[in-house]
């Protein structure tokens, strides 16, 4: 072989070896996906006794699953699903007694009071320096606040 049929061997097997890698990415990626959809439809099939809220805790949870279209009992890590957990759990500790424990009793997730305590320090980090956070959490709080003026009238 010469030096010059040589090189383009050495081409053609970078080329492939490069197709190779990108696709195993793709593949990766769309693996993940799938297992992410698996783990919610599995959720929503066998659901657990959910333990049981009163109104205002319901509505809190329905409001933050309706603003970020998921569902907070999934036990799930993608980031709608984490900031919605991070607003009820913050929600639930500024305006009720509940301890930390209580409140990561109130999801299927099943949290300890150590997540809890990290959501909320998360949270505090994110208002100051995520603005897309904070813009979202302004917006549940105000559909919230709305919700108990019409309620309250």
């Amino acid at each position: 072989m010469t030096t010059t049929e040589q090189q383009i061997e050495e081409i053609k097997f970078k080329g492939l070896y490069t197709t190779t890698l990108r696709e195993n990415k793709l593949l990766s990626a769309r693996v993940t996906k799938l297992n992410s959809e698996i783990r919610i439809l599995q959720s929503k099939l066998n659901k657990e006794v959910k333990t049981e809220l009163s109104a205002p805790l319901q509505k809190i949870k329905d409001a933050i699953n309706t603003y970020f279209n998921v569902d907070i009992d999934v036990k799930i890590r993608q980031g709608n699903y984490v900031r919605g957990r991070v607003v009820y759990y913050f929600i639930l500790r500024s305006s009720t007694s509940m301890s930390y424990r209580d409140i990561g009793d109130t999801l299927n997730t099943r949290h300890d009071h150590a997540s809890i305590i990290h959501a909320i320090n998360n949270h505090h980090d994110w208002i100051e320096y995520d603005r897309t956070y904070k813009r979202d959490f302004e917006a549940i709080m105000l559909e919230l606040n709305s919700q108990n003026e019409t309620n309250g009238n």
